[in-house]
């Protein structure tokens, strides 16, 4: 596996917008958008055959560190969307992720992105983001 590989992957997943996601408006709630975000990452994580409980077992975490969200257009309950989510850069010691909603005919709903250090249970930086995709350097 080469970085390239890893930062060309891409994870879609589809997401109904349910009551408990709305608000009074039928708007999806703002902060739903990062718990989507965290579907999105897990399952991209897990199409290189290792989940976030594994990486824990081994002793390394994830935790998010900086977090942003832009909003283009309102989700509303019921609606179909599809959390598309990327590798926008992988070093030894973090994770970046971006993510975008978009709509069932492909319209942006919202884009961001998520920051993670690899850390240990101690909360000491680990430089382990290659080993955990396999990449030789």
């Amino acid at each position: 596996m080469t970085l390239e590989d890893v930062l060309a992957h891409e994870n879609r997943i589809q997401v109904r917008v349910t009551y408990h996601d709305a608000d009074i408006m039928g708007h999806a709630y703002y902060a739903r958008y990062l718990v989507w975000f965290e579907m999105g990452r897990t399952e991209w994580i897990r199409d290189f055959g290792v989940s976030y409980k594994e990486l824990e077992q081994r002793g390394i975490l994830l935790p998010v560190r900086e977090c942003r969200v832009r909003y283009h257009a309102p989700a509303m309950y019921d609606d179909l969307i599809t959390v598309v989510t990327r590798a926008k850069e992988l070093t030894r010691t973090r994770l970046e992720f971006e993510c975008r909603v978009e709509q069932a005919d492909g319209a942006l709903v919202a884009e961001g992105s998520t920051l993670h250090p690899f850390v240990s249970p101690e909360r000491r930086v680990l430089r382990a983001g290659y080993d955990v995709f396999g990449i030789n350097d």
